[in-house]
This record gives structure tokens, sequence and C-alpha cells, in this order.
């Protein structure tokens, strides 16, 4: 009967709230060893008391080390009877038990940290990128920080990700949960011309006369688009048909991120059209509009300083890779 209930607690019990846990296991030896003598396991005394059942005399008899069970109790003519746990099994404390305790198994999201051994449990960790959390009582995921936010301290097996919304002249365009803001490119030297100022998602927009004469207004959504995406949280599903290359399972930010980057890059003119127009309307659109405006008006702002110099004249290329600004605008206004 004592074996089946101490099969019982070991099955509803919980496991311990630590980074570094051992399985529900030793919670219970813990709590059964609050009653000194009296309790089949204990860490301070290393005897009991039993009634002879012949004799009915109590007797005061030696408990077994951690490491081994009861196999004989004692008797009026001879003492306790230990055995070692077999494999797969321990005893942790000092304890009169009739079998030793089935080693624990890690939970989800954990990884085991040493084996169980006769005298100790499994001791179980979370996994690389994970924490354990208290209030849950299990290995949950490192949280990301979002666009607009940087990682000040990584997460650790004890404690989540802490994010701080990036401070003025710094950015973020990533979800991660390992990197910080990064300071905003300074527009020196050759390419010393600011289109757009950074923000708290996007890094400056820098360029140069050459480019200012060879890359249209349009072509700068290519730098602007794969975060932009990101940081109004558009929903996945209206991603996919952008990228030839399958999302992966999990959907992870920082791998769509990358395929994002890749598409911008590789995409034709029409087709970053067609995602202005099919993704950006309302006012996500407007917001990436303003923004191409802004642009718009620093690069005519160059060309009147310029004084309409060979440098910074627009290519008679423009027209042919731009976007169709005044057209999309009417489509999103």
């Amino acid at each position: 009967m004592f074996l089946q209930m101490f099969a019982l607690f070991l099955c509803v019990l919980p496991a311990p709230t630590n980074g570094f846990t051992t399985n529900g296991s030793t919670s219970l030896l813990t709590s059964l060893s609050t009653n000194g003598s009296t309790s089949p396991l204990t860490t301070g005394s290393t005897t009991y008391l039993r009634t002879d059942p012949d004799s009915g005399v109590i007797l005061t008899c030696d408990r077994c080390a951690p490491g081994t069970y009861l196999h004989a109790p004692c008797t009026g003519t001879r003492k306790s009877a230990c055995a070692a746990c077999p494999q797969g099994s321990f005893t942790e404390l000092w304890n009169y038990i009739e079998a030793c305790i089935p080693c624990g198994a890690c939970r989800r999201n954990q990884e085991v940290h040493a084996q169980c051994s006769a005298a100790l449990d499994t001791a179980c960790r979370c996994v690389a990128g994970h924490y354990h959390a208290p209030e849950y009582d299990m290995c949950i995921r490192h949280s990301t920080c979002p666009t607009g936010s940087g990682v000040v301290s990584q997460g650790t097996p004890t404690a989540d990700t802490a994010c701080q919304p990036c401070a003025a002249g710094s950015f973020s365009g990533a979800v991660s949960a390992l990197d910080p803001c990064h300071a905003h490119t300074a527009c020196t030297g050759g390419r010393g011309l600011q289109l757009l100022a950074g923000g708290a998602w996007y890094d400056s927009v820098c360029t140069s006369c050459e480019e200012l004469r060879e890359r249209a207004s349009g072509d700068y959504l290519r730098d602007l688009l794969p975060g932009f995406l990101l940081h109004q949280n558009i929903p996945v599903y209206r991603l996919r048909p952008l990228l030839s290359a399958p999302l992966p399972g999990g959907e992870e930010p920082g791998e769509l991120r990358l395929l994002l980057t890749r598409w911008a890059l590789e995409a034709p003119p029409p087709a970053l059209r067609k995602t202005l127009l099919r993704l950006m309307r309302g006012r996500h659109g407007r917001r990436l509009q303003s923004k191409l405006r802004r642009i718009e008006g620093r690069r005519r702002e160059q060309e009147g300083r310029a004084g309409g110099s060979t440098c910074c004249s627009r290519s008679p290329q423009e027209s042919r890779i731009s976007l169709p600004r005044q057209h999309i605008f009417r489509r999103l206004a």
C-alpha cells in the first residue's frame, strides 16, 4: 500500500522551479523528510523507530544510506539490511523505503545536465534559447525584441531576454533575441548626402552624387521594405507570395528578414510596384509613402544645390526604373 501511495505522489508532484532542476521525485523526498525520525526519508536522523511484530517491542533501527534501500527491516536480533539501488533508480536521503525511486526524465524544452545515479536523481536544465519561467513552471523560448527595440541583456537558462526601445540616434531593424540597437550611419565621406534621417527601426539613408545620378527614388524602397514589412507585422500569409523560397516551418523572424532582404534586392521594379500596391494600402502604405516622399524631396533639394550639374542630374534610366510615385500615392491615399 505504501508503495502505491508513493507512486501516486510521484505522478502528481510538480517539478522544482529553477533553471537547473532535478525531477519531481527529489521534491517528494524533501517533503517526506520534514517529519524527522518518523519519516521514511530524512536529511538528518540515521535511525527510525519500529515496532517488532513478534514481541511488540519498539526498536531503534538503522536507516539506509543514500543510494540504497531497505531490503529487510531490523528485528530484536539483527540490524537493518540495506541493498544498493539498481540502475535507473535512486535514493537521495537516509531512508527505510522498500524500493528505490525510478529516475526522472527531463520534460519538454529541457536537456540532461547530470545523469541519474544511485544517490541523485536526473538533473535537467533548459535547452539553449529557453529559460525557466516560474509562473508556468516550464522552460519557454527567450523573448525576441521587436524592431525599434534592442537587447540589453541576453536570455539565460533562468532569465528572459531584456529589451529596451532604441534611443535617439540608434535603431534596430531586426526581430531578435540577440541583437542590440545600432548607431545610425553617419552620412560622411563619399556618401555624405543624407536622403532620410534614421528612425527607431531603420538606418539613415545615405547616398553620393553619383548614386543620385544612377539611382531612382523608388529604388530606395529596396533598403526600407524588408524592415518595414517586419516592423508593421504584416501577416506571414501575405508575405508568402513574394518569396520564391518557401518560408521556414517555424517562420522565425530572423530568417524571414533574410528572405525578404534577398527578395528586395533581386525583385524587378514591377514586383516592387506590385508589393507596394498590394501590401501597403491604408495606414501602412501612407507611412512608407511618407518616407519615399521625403527621399524624393531630399533628392530634389540636392539637385537644386548642385545647380543642375551633370553629377546630380537625373539619369535617363530613371523613367525606366523608378516607381510611378504619383500613381502609387493616388492609389494609396
